[in-house]
């Protein structure tokens, strides 16, 4: 019986040629972090222009980083449930929502009036429904291919 404490190396026999070790797996990294990166680069736009949106606002540094903590609480709790959605539907329709609401919220968060709407759009669209949906499927499906590809290249 597997529990979590079984080493990876008794679940996986490493001396097995894996499908996984195909130019394939490598093709899922590479779309894997540019997708991440893509992602990742939403969610850090606001840390990024802290200074000159604060000084657009006329806010305080304080303020507008609250924004970016509104971002990650929503990528965080969004990212806890996020993967009973990935079992039933998969991959690409999570992946595409998270595509478009990272888009819909830089655009939304590029013409708001005011903090509660830049917050919302950045909160809600880019961390909750971008980030926290686009982050945690995309670690699963490339450490489903990288773990078995990195035991495999013991020999």
């Amino acid at each position: 019986m597997i529990s979590s404490r079984t080493p990876i190396a008794a679940v996986i026999d490493t001396n097995a040629p894996h499908a996984m070790d195909t130019s394939y797996s490598w093709r899922v990294a590479a779309v894997t972090l540019v997708m991440a990166s893509l992602g990742f680069g939403a969610i850090t736009a606001v840390p990024v222009l802290l200074k000159p949106i604060a000084a657009e606002w006329g806010r305080s540094v304080a303020e507008i980083a609250t924004v970016h903590s509104a971002t990650l609480l929503g990528a965080g709790v969004s990212s806890l449930w996020i993967g009973r959605l990935h079992d039933p539907f998969g991959f690409f329709p999570l992946a595409v929502t998270a595509s478009v609401a990272n888009g819909l919220g830089l655009k939304l968060a590029s013409t708001a009036s005011d903090l509660v709407h830049f917050a919302l759009a950045f909160g809600v669209l880019v961390g909750a429904c971008g980030q926290g949906v686009l982050f945690s499927p995309l670690t699963a499906a490339v450490s489903q291919w990288s773990l078995a590809v990195g035991i495999g290249q013991n020999d």
